[in-house]
């Protein structure tokens, strides 16, 4: 092999700091744009009007546990809204009386048998 094979050492150092600063640009540049992408996403689910169906279907549920409803069987369950709900079930917890006695777990055997001495 001669001399002349041998790549020029300052060609080498110049296309590598080159290719160094290219890669740097090409990196900043996808971060900008994809935080630019990501802010038009934000801004655009943020401040969007909710979907029709969601609108409808969350005035729906709220009808549902706002008011007063008859059962649609004889025998079925009748329907009020859930603060007056909530009222009935605190004035019951609070009139009835405390428990006298705290019922104990079960006793559970011991996992390993105790060694036997001979």
């Amino acid at each position: 092999m001669s001399a002349q094979d041998d790549p020029k050492a300052s060609t080498t150092v110049v296309v590598s700091i080159v290719g160094g600063i290219l890669l740097l640009a090409i990196i900043v540049f996808a971060q900008v744009l994809f935080y630019s992408g990501q802010r038009f996403e934000d801004a655009r689910k943020r401040y969007a009007p909710p979907p029709a169906e969601l609108t409808q279907l969350q005035s729906e549920q709220l009808a549902q546990i706002t008011t007063y409803r008859r059962p649609a069987a004889p025998d079925g369950p009748y329907a009020i809204p859930i603060d007056r709900a909530m009222e009935l079930v605190v004035s019951e917890l609070k009139s009835a009386p405390p428990p006298t006695t705290i019922p104990q777990p079960a006793a559970t055997p011991p996992a390993v048998p105790p060694a036997q001495t001979p």
